[in-house]
């Protein structure tokens, strides 16, 4: 690193490095093997409706708006993405407003297992 005056400064820091990933297929082995994999279950229906609640109470959802998003985004989007939740509350305030952005979102998004 070089300082004011042209001077020269090394430091050696020792640093972890952490990253997540659904998917690493397509990454290189070089890059996994830098890498502890860590696999874990899926979410069962009640532990995402608890976690998306808990995730939903700290964007100030109201806890049964959360409960009812994360019934929609499991039951009728089939998505198991706690994140789908968050952006469906960022879009929502009401059931009724949930209700339209998930029919939106029904309808236009792409079919699992079509082309």
């Amino acid at each position: 690193m070089e300082n004011f005056y042209g001077r020269r400064r090394e430091e050696t820091l020792d640093t972890i490095v952490f990253a997540a990933a659904n998917r690493i297929e397509g990454l290189p082995r070089e890059v996994i093997s830098r890498f502890e994999a860590l696999h874990f279950k899926e979410y069962t229906r009640p532990r995402f409706t608890e976690v998306c609640v808990r995730l939903l109470e700290r964007e100030d959802v109201d806890p049964d708006v959360g409960a009812y998003i994360a019934d929609q985004v499991w039951g009728t989007l089939r998505n198991r993405d706690v994140r789908e939740a968050l952006r469906i509350s960022r879009l929502s305030e009401t059931k009724a407003e949930v209700d339209d952005v998930v029919q939106v979102l029904r309808k236009y998004q792409p079919q699992r297992g079509r082309k």
